[in-house]
């Protein structure tokens, strides 16, 4: 692993789980000694950058953020041709495996810098968006981690977000720079990503036909950033599809080009894309395991779970939130109103105040 110092309170390095290495970001720690760590993990497109707005306001809340990029992106380990042909056309065993994979190198990354960072046994991890996904596979795989590790981090974490799930389908973009205690946090995650089956006749921009394929990138990415209108009751036809508060930016219009270029990598997003739209049975069934199988839970030491999501959220997130939220039992569910999926970039103040008292759950 290399450090570099990047302010007088962040850092930036790359940890190596050979053969794997993972790029992160640090905010350090806060002058609390009792501070809690949360590792972030970032979604589709979005690399860790998405989170920086969120280290102020952490770091003066008692915070540690430690925000890394998957692989695929930038300064990560690349997926091997092996692994990309998996992804591609793997079969179901195949990808289950891979997925698996991605999980454990993950939970040895948190293990890694929890040792070599001396981090206190308070640690979160977070995912927002498709960073779901890799944060599901990272509990579903407790089992399979060496004894020691496993202890260390069943000690150590004591909390997991899911934040902002949604769905997702395949994507392609035409322009790197513009994207055509344990406690567990889930983040707007969307439903395709958690196994969720869609309900007839929805909307997505990925598959409009009435928008021509080089321009649906673009147009996703536009339609995942806006404020959507709801309706006020838990209908699934009160979900707004298209229905957009025109009175408010999407996030990727309100970002100048430089900020946009500095959060988004290409490099990733067609990996992601196949995974999102290839991988509905390996994911729900990954979904079930880590979530509702109660031995995994138990082998974690019965950790802390939040859900946390945009209430103006594209439909496919605040169903995702719905669905979870009637089926587990013993979860705290945040609802951020007026908030769109992007709340960890447009609200980072709000944000944070929010994870704080998920940690007291």
């Amino acid at each position: 692993m290399y450090m570099t110092s990047s302010s007088s309170h962040s850092s930036q390095g790359i940890m190596s789980t050979q053969p794997v290495n993972f790029f992160y970001t640090d905010s350090g720690p806060p002058p609390d000694a009792e501070y809690t760590t949360i590792f972030f993990i970032h979604g589709h497109t979005f690399h860790s950058s998405i989170f920086q707005r969120l280290a102020t306001p952490a770091r003066s809340r008692g915070l540690r953020l430690i925000c890394f990029n998957r692989r695929g992106y930038p300064w990560s380990t690349p997926y091997s041709s092996e692994e990309q042909n998996t992804i591609a056309e793997g079969s179901e065993a195949e990808r289950a495996a891979f997925l698996h994979q991605q999980g454990l190198d993950i939970a040895l990354f948190i293990d890694g810098l929890i040792q070599e960072l001396l981090l206190p046994q308070k640690v979160a991890i977070a995912g927002w968006s498709m960073g779901n996904a890799f944060l599901i596979a990272c509990l579903a795989s407790i089992h399979e981690m060496p004894g020691t590790m496993r202890g260390r981090l069943r000690t150590c974490v004591k909390h997991f977000f899911l934040l902002g799930r949604s769905l997702y389908r395949s994507i392609s973009f035409s322009s790197p720079a513009v994207p055509t205690l344990i406690t567990t946090i889930l983040k707007d995650p969307p439903s395709q990503l958690l196994g969720i089956p869609s309900p007839p006749n929805t909307y997505h921009p990925l598959q409009d036909k009435d928008i021509p394929p080089e321009a649906r990138g673009a147009a996703f990415t536009k339609w995942c950033s806006s404020y959507f209108r709801h309706g006020p009751s838990r209908e699934f036809s009160n979900l707004a599809q298209r229905d957009i508060d025109p009175s408010k930016l999407p996030t990727v219009e309100s970002m100048t080009p430089e900020e946009l270029q500095a959060v988004t990598a290409a490099s990733g997003a067609t990996y992601d894309s196949s995974l999102s739209a290839e991988f509905g049975g390996v994911l729900a069934a990954q979904t079930e395991k880590a979530l509702f199988d109660p031995g995994v839970r138990e082998a974690w030491g019965a950790p802390s779970i939040s859900l946390v999501y945009g209430e103006a959220s594209p439909w496919n997130c605040v169903f995702a939130a719905w669905s979870l939220e009637e089926r587990m039992g013993g979860i705290r569910v945040e609802a951020l109103e007026g908030a769109n999926h992007f709340f960890v970039w447009e609200e980072p103040e709000r944000t944070v105040a929010v994870l704080v008292e998920c940690l007291k759950f």
